[in-house]
């Protein structure tokens, strides 16, 4: 049951349980999720009354999860250096893991408050976090890829009458074999198959004549567009190194830094596309969807954190250098749900 919406710019903020709220929303193109971690920090850490009553709505969650994402998703799903494990096994069953990341604190190399590695604990200093990086098929043979294969392999049957890759190849200008180019890109039997560039394409249009008339542009667009996004442009690595967010951290038990969640948000989505945080907390990752021109759909159960959130968002589009282009919808909306 949804208790209260807020609207901020292109922000949809959402006070209820996510177990409730989850089915009723339509798809999204990222997930970044910060679950409570079970017994480690916070009030809302301490509610299960055993670890397996806790993993059961994990498993609950996974579920609820995959059925909102759409088909080129990706979802992060944040996790301490035990419980994780346990996470993993879940989600597994749901979608394919692409990566478990660690986000190395700079400014905790010494370990951070509890976890000095000495006296009676008697173990390493923690200074980590984990990360879960899942999409719903890991190698994201998304339809799109072989709709565009069939297509071309169609249109040359339709002008030639048969398929060889062979005469593709010497109309491509390249190999004479039966592999090549033409292998590479209309083989049933690739996983992947690969994209003509341009010249090629152009090549196999005059070649197929009248046939094959979509253009080029059109075709790559869809290719592109269609696939799960990944734009690596700040050159990370499975070791996150950024500092922990020290100026608010008094807003927030496990409050994450802006600049690790807005390079998550880079990476994994394209301007405009909508980025869901199920345990919105203070709203770290709305703030980061503000300043990068994201949409972004955020559910917190709890009252005084989606007050800081909903403040934090609207600060974030008051700052006209922190984000890209001005929203459409700049005005806050409220609705009570009786």
């Amino acid at each position: 049951m949804i208790k209260r919406e807020e609207i901020i710019g292109d922000c949809r903020l959402l006070l209820g349980d996510c177990l409730e709220i989850l089915p009723t929303l339509g798809k999204v193109d990222a997930v970044i999720a910060d679950p409570p971690y079970y017994n480690i920090n916070g009030d809302f850490d301490f509610i299960w009354k055993d670890f397996n009553d806790y993993l059961a709505d994990v498993e609950r969650w996974a579920c609820l999860l995959n059925s909102a994402m759409k088909e080129t998703a990706t979802l992060y799903w944040f996790g301490d250096d035990k419980n994780i494990a346990y996470s993993q096994i879940i989600f597994d069953r749901y979608m394919g893991l692409l990566n478990s990341l660690v986000w190395f604190k700079i400014d905790k190399r010494g370990g951070v408050y509890g976890s000095a590695g000495g006296g009676a604990i008697r173990s390493f200093p923690i200074c980590t976090e984990r990360l879960l990086v899942y999409a719903k098929d890991k190698y994201n043979l998304t339809s799109c890829i072989y709709e565009i294969r069939n297509y071309i392999r169609d249109e040359i049957y339709k002008s030639k009458g048969k398929i060889v890759f062979k005469e593709i190849n010497s109309a491509l200008g390249t190999a004479t074999s039966g592999g090549g180019v033409a292998s590479a890109c209309l083989s049933l039997d690739k996983a992947e198959p690969a994209m003509f560039t341009r010249e090629m394409y152009e090549r196999l249009q005059e070649w197929c004549s009248p046939h094959l008339r979509r253009e080029y542009e059109e075709l790559r667009r869809e290719y592109e567009e269609l696939r799960r996004e990944f734009n690596n442009r700040h050159k990370l690595t499975e070791v996150l190194e950024f500092k922990s967010d020290t100026k608010n951290a008094s807003l927030h038990p496990t409050v994450k830094p802006v600049q690790l969640i807005s390079a998550l948000v880079e990476t994994s989505t394209r301007r405009c596309q909508t980025i869901l945080d199920p345990f919105m907390g203070s709203g770290t990752t709305g703030v980061a969807c503000a300043k990068m021109g994201r949409k972004f759909i955020g559910i917190e159960l709890e009252p005084k954190y989606f007050d800081i959130a909903c403040k934090r968002i609207e600060e974030a589009y008051r700052q006209p250098d922190l984000f890209i282009e001005k929203p459409k919808q700049m005005e806050q909306q409220s609705f009570e749900i009786t």
